[in-house]
């Protein structure tokens, strides 16, 4: 982790210095960053345009599956 901050820190420079400053290294923190939370927000729209309802649609058929697969052989 700590070769490929430094790594980084030689791509991005001053930039990359702040979001290290901002983003802790291993361990998150617990209280919510406000600016973050305005940021982070779900947007249905997105979620189409992406088409992220796929990979929603490929979990629950993975999760069909390994439940037959657990029930057909025991």
């Amino acid at each position: 982790m700590r070769v490929e901050s430094a790594t980084l820190a030689e791509l991005f420079g001053e930039s990359y210095q702040k979001y290290a400053q901002a983003v802790p290294l291993f361990v998150p923190r617990l209280a919510a960053d406000e600016q973050a939370n305005k940021i982070a927000t779900f947007d249905p729209a997105l979620y189409r345009r992406y088409r992220e309802h796929r990979a929603a649609i490929g979990l629950v058929l993975a999760w069909i599956l390994l439940a037959l697969r657990a029930y057909y052989f025991r």
